[in-house]
């Protein structure tokens, strides 16, 4: 039941969601000064925020779907690359949108299997 609720209330998820959307958006227009878990290879960093934007955006906006979800985050990737290519310390490249992407497209398959498991679980009980 608890697990349900979880699931299908989109309000915890938003309240994830935004600060952390704002958090990466401030990481990506910052020098790297801040000394946080990354790894070494700039795409993982990329594709790892994205995947996990995407799971939170999935369940904070559950009506958007996939074609939304691909143009919000996909925009967002794109807005930090354009931000970056004015900033002398950042640069712009579309490799790290498209390791941007690739996260969300995993993280979105992710939600999906996650709930079709879900769903044959509680179909079972």
């Amino acid at each position: 039941m608890w697990l349900r609720h979880l699931l299908h209330n989109p309000l915890p998820w938003r309240c994830i969601f935004y600060p952390l959307a704002a958090f990466i958006l401030f990481l990506a227009a910052s020098p790297n000064a801040y000394p946080i878990p990354s790894s070494s290879w700039d795409k993982a960093n990329h594709f790892a925020a994205f995947l996990v934007l995407a799971v939170l955006l999935d369940r904070a906006h559950q009506r958007l779907g996939l074609p939304g979800i691909l143009i919000a985050l996909g925009a967002l990737g794109m807005t930090i690359e354009v931000i970056q290519y004015f900033l002398p310390y950042r640069d712009f490249s579309l490799l790290d949108w498209l390791a941007d992407m690739t996260g969300v497209v995993l993280g979105l398959a992710l939600v999906k299997l996650a709930l079709t498991a879900h769903q044959r679980w509680s179909v079972s009980q």
